[in-house]
C-alpha cells in the first residue's frame, strides 16, 4: 500500500469516516456508553479514564479529515496518548474491580476480542503477501507487542517460522494466540455452573431406601440416606439396627429400637 492510501486508511479509521458503526471513534463512544449504567461500581478515576478515553476523536475532528485539514502528526499523538489511557483502563479493571461474574464476563468478552482480532489479522498479513517483508515483518510484531520478546530470542535475525512460534504456540508470550487461548478457557471456567445442592440425590442400591427416608431414623448402612437436617428432626430420634440388607420393609417396634430423648425436656 502507498503511503497516502496508508495515511488516508489511518485517519479514516480512527475518525470513523469509514461508516457510522466502524472506526475507532464508535468503540470508543462504545466503550463511555457501557460504562454508564455501571457508573456506581467504577471507580472515580477509573470513570474519568474512560470519559478522556471517549472524547479523543469527536466528530469535530472527523469532519477535520474529510475536509483534509487533519495531519498523520495529530492522530499518531492522539493514539499515543490513548494507548496510555486504555493501559491505565486495564490497570483499573484488575486492581478496583471486585471479582464477581460480572468481571468474569468482562474478562471473557476481553479475551474473545483479543483472538478474533490477533488471528484475523496474523490471517490477513500472511494471506495478502506470500513472503513478509522486513516492514510487513516489524508490523506485525508490534501490533501483537512481541517486538522486544522477538529481539530478545532472535536478535535480527528474521525467520518466518521463528515469527510464527513465537505469535502462535509461545506459551510464555501473553499476545500469542496459544496464551489468549489458555486464558480464554480459565475465564470460562470461572464462570459459574450449577450449584451442587440442585442436583439430584444419586439412587441408592438399599431396597429399602424409601423406608429409610420416611423414616426419620439414623441407619449405620452406607446405602441409605443420611439422616435429615437437625432442624427437620422430631423431638425423638431412634438408633436402630442395620435392616437395610433385609427384603422385609422397615418397620419401627419397640423390640427392634431404643428411644433416646435429645434436648431437654
Amino acid at each position: 500500500m502507498e503511503g497516502g492510501k496508508l495515511t488516508r486508511a489511518i485517519l479514516q479509521g480512527v475518525s470513523g469516516c469509514a461508516g457510522s458503526n466502524g472506526g475507532l471513534a464508535h468503540h470508543l463512544a462504545a466503550l463511555a456508553q457501557a460504562a454508564t449504567p455501571i457508573r456506581d461500581r467504577l471507580s472515580l478515576s477509573h470513570s474519568q479514564l474512560i470519559q478522556s478515553a471517549s472524547q479523543r476523536f469527536t466528530p469535530a475532528i472527523r469532519q477535520r479529515v474529510q475536509q483534509g485539514q487533519y495531519r498523520i502528526g495529530e492522530a499518531r499523538r492522539e493514539l499515543a496518548q490513548l494507548a496510555v489511557e486504555l493501559t491505565a483502563i486495564r490497570g483499573e479493571q484488575a486492581d478496583h474491580m471486585t471479582r464477581d461474574d460480572g468481571w468474569q464476563l468482562l474478562s471473557l468478552g476481553r479475551q474473545l476480542e483479543r483472538l478474533h482480532t490477533l488471528a484475523s489479522t496474523l490471517g490477513l498479513f500472511f494471506a495478502e503477501t506470500g513472503d513478509l517483508t522486513a516492514a510487513a515483518f516489524d508490523l506485525l510484531l508490534a501490533f501483537f507487542d512481541s517486538t522486544l520478546t522477538y529481539r530478545s530470542y532472535y536478535q535480527r535475525r528474521q525467520d518466518v517460522l521463528a515469527l510464527l512460534d513465537l505469535l502462535v504456540c509461545d506459551r510464555a508470550n501473553p499476545r500469542s494466540l496459544t496464551s489468549v487461548l489458555q486464558r480464554l478457557q480459565q475465564a470460562l471456567q470461572a464462570l459459574p455452573g450449577p450449584h451442587p445442592a440442585v442436583q439430584p440425590p444419586p439412587k441408592p442400591s438399599c431396597p429399602n431406601w424409601k423406608s429409610c427416608a420416611n423414616a426419620t431414623t439414623t441407619v449405620s448402612d452406607q446405602h441409605c440416606y443420611s439422616s435429615p437436617p437437625r432442624w427437620k428432626r422430631p423431638r425423638y430420634s431412634y438408633r436402630m439396627k442395620s435392616a437395610c440388607a433385609t427384603s422385609t420393609p422397615l418397620r419401627i417396634t419397640p423390640s427392634r429400637c431404643r428411644p433416646r430423648l435429645q434436648g431437654k425436656r
